[in-house]
This record gives C-alpha cells, sequence and structure tokens, in this order.
C-alpha cells in the first residue's frame, strides 16, 4: 500500500455512510444565535423572521433530494431522501459532506438575504449555521420529528413572551399551556390571539404540482406561516414520502 492510498483509508474511516432510502435529517442552528439577536425588538423582528424564511427557501431548492424544510427562530431543518430507485442518495449518503455542504450554502443564503434587505436588522456580529445529520428509521417518525420541532417552536415564543411580561417566578418552570393561562390572567395577553403565526409556527417549504395548459412540472412553494403539523400529518408524510404535495386546482393551476 502507498502513501496515497494509506491517506485515503484514513479518509474513508472518518466519513460516515448514512442508510440508503432511509429518510435523513439535516438541522442546523445559529452558534451565536442569542448574542446575535441581543439588539433586536422583542418579542421579534419580522424582518429578520422573513431574512430566515429566505434564507431556507433558497436553500432548500438547491439541495440533492430535499423533499421538505422547516425554520423556527433560529433553527432550519432539512428532509432529505431518495425518491426513485437510481443513484445513491443525496450527496451519497457522506455525513461530512452533508453536514459542511448544507452548513455552507444555509450561512452563505443568510448573508446574501440579509445584505439585500432594505431594512437589514441591527445584529450583533455574523449569522454563522452549524449543525448536525442523522438518520431517521421511517417516514412516520420523521413526522414526529417535525411535530417536535413545531412544538420547540411555539414554546420559544411563549417563552419569550412570558419572559418580557412575568416574573421570573412565573415564567419559569411552567408548561407551554402553563404560561399561555398565566399570560391571560395575569397580563390580559391571550397568545393564541396575538402575535404573527410565523413566530408561532415557523415556516416551511415544499413542492407541489404547478400546472400550465397540458404542462405540469414541479415547483417549490414557500409556506410563511407553517401550516400546523399535528392537523396536516397525512399531507406532510405524503410529502416526505412521494416527494411533492399533492395536486390542488386552486393553488397549482396557473394561467397565462
Amino acid at each position: 500500500m502507498n502513501l496515497l492510498e494509506r491517506m485515503q483509508r484514513y479518509e474513508v474511516a472518518s466519513n460516515g455512510i448514512l442508510l440508503y432510502r432511509v429518510p435523513i435529517v439535516a438541522r442546523f442552528s445559529i452558534r451565536n444565535y442569542n448574542r446575535l439577536i441581543r439588539q433586536l425588538p422583542r418579542p421579534y423582528n419580522p424582518e429578520f423572521m422573513r431574512i430566515l424564511q429566505e434564507t431556507m427557501f433558497s436553500t432548500v431548492k438547491d439541495l440533492e433530494g430535499a423533499v421538505f424544510g422547516y425554520q423556527q427562530h433560529g433553527e432550519i431543518s432539512y428532509i432529505l431522501r431518495q425518491i426513485d430507485d437510481e443513484g445513491v442518495g443525496p450527496y451519497a449518503g457522506q455525513i461530512q459532506k452533508i453536514a459542511t455542504t448544507l452548513s455552507s450554502i444555509t450561512t452563505l443564503n443568510f448573508a446574501k438575504h440579509y445584505m439585500a434587505s432594505d431594512e437589514p436588522p441591527d445584529i450583533v456580529g455574523e449569522a454563522i449555521f452549524e449543525g448536525i445529520v442523522f438518520n431517521i428509521s421511517t417516514i412516520s417518525e420523521t413526522m414526529n420529528y417535525l411535530i417536535g420541532q413545531q412544538y420547540l417552536c411555539q414554546k420559544n415564543a411563549i417563552t419569550i413572551i412570558a419572559e418580557d411580561n412575568l416574573s421570573p417566578v412565573l415564567a419559569n418552570r411552567r408548561t407551554v399551556d402553563e404560561k399561555k393561562e398565566l399570560l391571560e390572567a395575569e397580563c390580559g395577553i391571550i397568545f393564541d390571539e396575538l402575535y404573527s403565526n410565523y413566530f408561532k409556527y415557523g415556516s416551511c417549504a415544499f413542492k407541489t404540482p404547478k400546472v400550465r395548459g397540458d404542462v405540469a412540472r414541479k415547483k417549490w412553494l414557500l409556506e410563511e406561516t407553517s401550516l400546523d403539523f399535528m392537523l396536516e400529518k397525512d399531507n406532510i408524510m405524503n410529502i416526505i414520502k412521494t416527494g411533492q404535495d399533492i395536486f390542488k386546482p386552486e393553488r397549482d393551476i396557473q394561467n397565462g
């Protein structure tokens, strides 16, 4: 074995390969998130939220095998999956390649949308995304992962509101529902009726069939206010399974 072959073996040994045809989750968050947003208005800055939405949307459209994207606060999740029987899977299932590629693209897209903003938020430092990549055994468990992420979004949102309006004694060590009840009882704040839904539910992206005349093609759609994953569970599982949403005439027929 020559020197180059020996070095290649070192590389291969440290580059884990994900399971073939099993859903892949790549979750990335801004590593310095709390510092980054410390000068922004609370509970949230709409332009900063829009930049995060566009970052997720721009990135997910360019990824191999991407079927779904979800963004909540400073975190973005991409769902990748091999839909057909051809090929070796997204990025050949190489964990390091997926992690470094997606981290770089997400970070660059955030910078691009931030620089293009007419009213760039007053962030502290730069947004650098880091994360993890892993398999989830089934489509149903992938759905449960997304449900869990949306619950975290609601938890993060209610925590911010509680910190700003309740004493630390009342705000700490309470469930989401308990904090909602306290906010209404102590402050007259009805959480479910106030604040933008993208702050409470996040944003998501997936492919839809677009039909113009006799021609049909897939097109990525950004839902600025995410679907309710609990209510849309069957529909989202179908998106993950097939790579696109079902045809909806009122949405998917293009005129002109």
